[in-house]
């Protein structure tokens, strides 16, 4: 893992390199290791790295190609690169490190663009490939690693992290107000849109040629999901999964460095840190948890350190914890804004927490991302998939469980009198759901099935992003086993009978969205896969309700943090009073204060925006 930038345009070879020169600058933090800065034509590129695959200076980067001179930047880990070495080591090609970055290269060498189709790992790199003049960009299938990028003027710059782009001189962050209602309608920003004008994510699964001389650009993706049901039996997809889950723990536990875990207290990290163990005599093991006093009953829930501890000492792990209190928040939050850059789907600050703790002792950690997504473990979403008779009805209905923030009418109330008001949430909400029932022709439960693809393009791509800024803050790289292609792949194939059984008592919402003050009680998703984790974890765990990762925030904000809230995020001199009514927001607030309603988070997303803007956006541009 590491940091990596980039800049084309005709600007003077000093100005690039000077541009390059800032921006990698300021992602010091993804790679301690080093960093360096090549220039060549048009092009400018640098790197900061953290030192995980072969770690002699041979393998730091900007990499040339021996045979080609082509150069590149790598941000991620390729699992398979063993095996498409033997196959290029068969070819004739020679190498002089052991390094998944000189594989990457040397495959685009050998096969072209097509190398692409032969990765399995997480990555976001670009290739100046000097005989045709051109520069490759590409990210991993689901966006595991982050690329922005902004093209205008004359230039494509892109890095790793949007701090990147604004240390570059040529640009200046500016809050794009349809993204600003976008956020509230969503607790996120969908497909390419981040919270600044013209700073575009580039695409999760595609691969983009830049012609250098024109900055003419033609992309394509290499990769979509799609779902294809397999008619095999529930045992052989059973067994089958199974072989994928010990195989990719295997390939995602190599490095030149220890593997270490987090340990949520949930059934997935649970398990992967279980599996994971059987490859190490002894791995350390880290949880965050959460001061409790006071706090609801639902939101005891929140801490899961029991279960994690449980788990630890049958593993004979190393264990770990830190515990948060909202004084924790008050005091870290402009550093955790720093690194989050622009605000997403939860709430990463305990991720960053539990990542500084985790970086005092390995460089890596594996995670239990991307199960609920791929295996259906949010079943209180999905009752419009069984409850709705047309595709239209299925749409209108389950866009209210993503209207997660406020209701459609508060939404209309804040941001109406501003310009925000050309925004239209339930179309672009519809937009993104035909495109998914396109990819799910062959399902039994087409409704269902395009849910899932929603969220794995728009949710799960928001956890991602977050995950990776949290823990890169710390120089810590995390690999997600449950997101290897074998897994993706196998997954797409699983009806979704044998995902997830729905319950006759459905939960009004999500917790903390529209007043919902219940937490779901759920524990029917993920059927095959809870069964095929369910022998590495106590019963307890494996037959537990599903939660989310969530600091106790109702309480939280009624106490020590509500006078900063109302001084603050909705004071006199707050910056949202440009983009919205801070009338409404106010009387949502006390809604919330006077224990009325739940409307956590509403009141967390208006402090994940203030300190995007206030702290982050003014420090960036500064």
């Amino acid at each position: 893992m590491c940091g990596i930038v980039g800049i084309i345009s005709e600007d003077s070879e000093q100005a690039k390199e000077f541009a390059c020169r800032r921006m990698i600058e300021s992602l010091l933090h993804r790679g301690p290791d080093g960093h360096s800065v090549a220039v060549k034509d048009s092009v400018g590129l640098a790197h900061a790295r953290l030192a995980i695959v072969d770690l002699s200076v041979h393998a730091n980067q900007p990499m040339r190609s021996h045979a080609t001179g082509a150069l590149i930047v790598f941000n991620g880990e390729i699992y398979n690169h063993k095996e498409i070495r033997n196959e290029l080591l068969g070819n004739g090609v020679a190498f002089r490190t052991s390094s998944d970055t000189e594989v990457l290269l040397s495959a685009y060498d050998y096969w072209g663009e097509q190398f692409i189709e032969k990765l399995n790992g997480i990555f976001a790199f670009a290739i100046y490939d000097v005989r045709r003049h051109c520069v490759l960009l590409a990210r991993d299938r689901l966006g595991v690693k982050p690329l922005y990028w902004v093209r205008e003027a004359g230039r494509v710059i892109f890095g790793s992290e949007i701090k990147a782009l604004a240390a570059s001189g040529f640009v200046q962050l500016y809050v794009d107000k349809n993204a600003f209602s976008e956020y509230l309608a969503f607790q996120n920003n969908f497909q390419e849109r981040t919270l600044f004008n013209k700073v575009e994510l580039f695409p999760a699964g595609s691969i983009a040629r830049i012609e250098a001389s024109a900055l003419t650009v033609s992309m394509r993706k290499f990769w979509q999901a799609s779902i294809l049901p397999s008619k095999s039996s529930a045992q052989d997809i059973k067994t089958s999964l199974h072989i994928a889950l010990r195989s990719a723990v295997s390939s995602q536990t190599q490095a030149d460095v220890p593997i270490n875990s987090f340990l949520s207290g949930g059934i997935d990290s649970c398990a992967i840190a279980t599996i994971a163990s059987d490859n190490f005599d002894r791995i350390k093991t880290f949880t965050c948890g959460f001061m409790l006093e006071g706090v609801t009953a639902n939101e005891q829930l929140f801490d899961e350190r029991r279960n994690a501890e449980s788990v630890a000492a049958q593993i004979g792990s190393e264990h770990y914890e830190t515990v948060l209190g909202e004084h924790d928040f008050l005091a870290d939050m402009h550093e955790w804004a720093w690194h989050a850059e622009e605000p997403r789907v939860g709430s990463s600050f305990p991720n960053f927490c539990v990542s500084r703790l985790a970086a005092k002792f390995t460089k890596v950690c594996l995670s239990g991302t991307g199960g609920d997504e791929l295996f259906a473990g949010y079943p209180w979403r999905y009752q419009p998939a069984v409850s709705s008779s047309t595709w239209d009805d299925f749409v209108t209905s389950y866009y209210g469980y993503w209207n997660r923030m406020v209701s459609v009418n508060d939404l209309r109330a804040l941001v109406g009198s501003t310009e925000n008001s050309q925004y239209q949430p339930q179309a672009v909400f519809r937009e993104l759901m035909d495109s998914a029932r396109t990819r799910v022709e062959g399902s039994g439960n087409q409704f269902l099935d395009a849910s899932l693809i929603f969220e794995l393009e728009t949710f799960l791509h928001g956890l991602l992003i977050s995950e990776d800024k949290a823990s890169m803050a710390h120089g810590l790289e995390v690999r997600v086993p449950l997101l290897d292609n074998s897994i993706i792949d196998l997954a797409f194939t699983i009806p979704a009978e044998m995902k997830v059984s729905m319950e006759a008592n459905v939960s009004p919402g999500t917790y903390g969205s529209a007043g919902v003050s219940a937490m779901p009680h759920y524990a029917t998703g993920k059927k095959i896969l809870r069964e095929v984790l369910s022998p590495y974890v106590p019963e307890a765990i494996s037959g537990g309700r599903k939660q989310g990762f969530s600091p106790p925030f109702e309480t939280w904000f009624r106490r020590d943090l509500s006078s900063w809230i109302e001084g603050d995020v909705l004071g006199s001199n707050s910056p949202l009073r440009d983009y919205l009514d801070i009338d409404v927001a106010f009387r949502i607030w006390r809604e919330h204060l006077s224990g009325e309603k739940n409307h956590r988070l509403f009141v967390w997303g208006l402090i994940a925006l203030h300190l995007s803007i206030a702290s982050f956006m003014r420090r960036a541009n500064a």
